[in-house]
């Protein structure tokens, strides 16, 4: 019986890492986007600034 619960126990932990893995990936995704749409809003206000001053 002991055994038994150690294998659910060990079982859990394994999907619980895998978890909280695709949910750190998903994350920093959510981030680079992030990141990269304010980039891109950078860019672009720039270009606006310098059409102006032209």
């Amino acid at each position: 019986m002991p055994r038994l619960l150690l294998q659910c126990r060990s079982t859990l932990l394994i999907l619980r890492h895998q978890t909280a893995v695709k949910n750190e990936k998903g994350l920093f995704s959510k981030l680079l986007e992030k990141c990269q749409s304010f980039r891109k809003e950078e860019k672009h206000v720039a270009e606006e600034e310098e059409s102006k001053r032209s």
